[in-house]
Formats: C-alpha cells, structure tokens, sequence
C-alpha cells in the first residue's frame, strides 16, 4: 500500500548518497498517434535511485517552469523528477484549440498511463528504486487515481492544494456558482454607489433601458 505524506520531509525517507544529474525531454506516443511531451531530470548512478512523477495544475501553461524549480529541488536530494505536459502545449508553444478539444481528466489520466508503460520498460525513463506520484491542485485529483490503479508499484503519494475531492464536474458547478454570486454582488453594490452619487443619470439609464422593445 502507498504512503501518503503531507511534506516533502516524508520524501527524505528515500535520500541517497549525492550524485550528479542530468535533463532531457521525453516524447510518448497515443493510439491516435499524437504525442505526449514531457521532461525528465534524471540522477546519473548505477544504483536505482527514487522518481517523482509530477502532475500539474488545469492552468494552460507549460509546466516546463515549474518542472525546472521542482526538478532542482529534489534532484538535491538525488531525487529524479519527471512531469508532463497537457496536450496542445509545449515550453514553447500553445494551441488552444487542441488544448481545448482534449483538456480532461481521462486524457489526462490516459497520458500518464503511457508514462507508467515507460516505467516498466525503462528504457527512456531508468528504473526507478521508488515512486511517488505528486499532484499539484487538478492533478491532486488525478494523483489518486493513478496510485489505486497501480497499487503495489507506488510508493508514495504527495498532494499539494488538490482541493476538498468533489467529483471535478460538483467542483466546477460550485465554482461557477461562486463566480456568478460574486459577480452579482458587485454589480449590486456598485450600482448603489452609483445610484446614490448620480441618481439623474442612473435613472435616465433605466428608463433607456426599460423603454427599449
């Protein structure tokens, strides 16, 4: 059964003796022959060393940034670090209509299980000593997902701002919900304002808008 640790003190439980590492840019191929980019920031040794799968937020971003500041933090614990990145981006590149057309979880979801494929072979990615799945914010969400599925193989389990663990669809209702109540609060207080600083012209506006067909 996988660990679940709240810290990234609990991943000190892995720590090795200090080695050199290196970084290189992974391809994965689907079914639909696409492929799916990442980045794996390896520590070079004979012996197997742990690996830190990352899974990034919902945001239309490359995770490339935040794949550099994790990777350099972990890999000073001779820790490897690999993550990927949502379909439709690149470091270099963003095309949201592909992005928008495959942006959900069971792609998502899909994705990594290639990356665990990889793992098992380990011929682009070396065999890791341990795994441990982290999940920042939507990927919190995919995180437990991928550790149920392949229960026995992980060995650890690290959420970082995943959210309550409303189905994703109740989260995003919730979410509008919020928004459109928010939104509706400012235009109430703002047209109060606005009625009590220039009532002539609010009113004007009003009678405007109530006489229109």
């Amino acid at each position: 059964m996988f660990k679940l640790y709240s810290s990234l003190l609990g991943l000190a439980l892995f720590s090795i003796a200090h080695l050199s590492a290196s970084d290189t840019e992974i391809s994965l191929k689907r079914k639909r022959g696409t492929f799916v980019k990442g980045y794996y920031s390896y520590v070079e040794s004979e012996k197997k060393t742990p690996l830190v799968v990352f899974i990034d937020g919902s945001t239309p971003s490359s995770v490339y940034e935040n794949h550099q500041k994790l990777a350099k933090r972990f890999k000073e614990k001779d820790f490897s670090f690999v993550s990927l990145e949502k379909e439709g981006i690149t470091k270099d590149s963003y095309d949201e209509s592909i992005f928008m057309k495959y942006d959900c979880l069971e792609n998502r979801l899909a994705d990594y299980a290639l990356l665990f494929k990889e793992i098992q072979k380990a011929d682009i990615i070396k065999a890791p000593s341990h795994i441990i799945i982290m999940g920042a914010s939507e990927g919190g969400k995919l995180a437990p997902s991928l550790a149920t599925t392949y229960q026995g193989k992980i060995d650890g389990l690290l959420l970082v701002a995943s959210g309550g663990g409303l189905p994703f669809s109740e989260e995003l209702t919730y979410q509008i919900n919020e928004a459109f109540l928010s939104q509706n609060v400012v235009k109430k207080v703002g047209y109060k304002l606005r009625k009590s600083l220039k009532p002539k012209e609010i009113e004007a506006q009003m009678k405007k808008i109530q006489t229109k067909p």
